[in-house]
């Protein structure tokens, strides 16, 4: 069975993107409370944006107002914020998936695209996420080449020839980030992109499964 996405999905997600870098989800006014369920304070007016563009009822039936649109829609619409109990996007959690799995080499995380079924990031960015998950304080992924601390970004070949050579396994808190057990933002920086939205330790939207705004 392939859950790789189709075209049309691809082409969906691709369209999200363009409406976050234009719609940010921070300049959104922050309302609404969890009622004592832990999850923190949301945004009515981002909700209602997305909302005008039909995404919110868009996997619902036509005779109640929906698109009759596949879930996997849904999922390309949400799956890159960063979940309210790992801290993790959907990306980071399927590298270690994978990694858990046996896939040692970043050839098959980066490059198998059938297999990673993850499509919002560039190879070059995935790695910078990998980045994150081994060299942060208390890293989740062991074995990722020492020398990626010290290489430019802008330095691609020396940079690939590191990925290469870097043999990944689990750390134990890997394991309980993966078994959602333990957030991985509590214990390391982040610092990336949600569309046109910087995520950061102090400043992060989380999915659970509703969009839950900066505490």
């Amino acid at each position: 069975m392939d859950f790789a996405y189709t075209a049309d999905e691809q082409a969906f997600a691709a369209e999200v993107r363009r409406f976050l870098a234009e719609h940010p989800p921070d300049r959104f006014a922050v309302d609404g409370m969890d009622a004592g369920y832990g999850s923190g304070s949301h945004s009515r007016p981002f909700l209602r944006a997305l909302a005008d563009q039909g995404w919110l009822s868009m996997t619902w039936p036509k005779a109640y107002g929906g698109q009759e649109r596949p879930m996997f829609f849904k999922l390309a619409l949400l799956e890159e914020l960063p979940s309210s109990r790992t801290g993790l996007g959907a990306t980071e959690m399927r590298f270690l998936e994978l990694i858990a799995r046996g896939y040692f080499r970043t050839n098959g995380l980066f490059y198998l695209r059938g297999l990673r079924q993850r499509y919002v990031f560039s190879e070059w960015e995935m790695g910078f996420l990998l980045e994150g998950l081994a060299h942060g304080p208390k890293p989740a992924v062991a074995g990722l080449d020492d020398e990626l601390r010290t290489l430019s970004r802008e330095n691609y070949r020396d940079r690939e020839t590191a990925y290469r050579r870097s043999e990944l396994t689990l750390t134990e808190f890997g394991k309980s980030v993966l078994a959602h057990e333990d957030d991985f933002s509590r214990h390391n920086p982040i610092d990336r992109w949600w569309g046109g939205t910087r995520l950061t330790n102090d400043r992060m939207w989380h999915w659970a499964p509703v969009l839950i705004a900066p505490q």
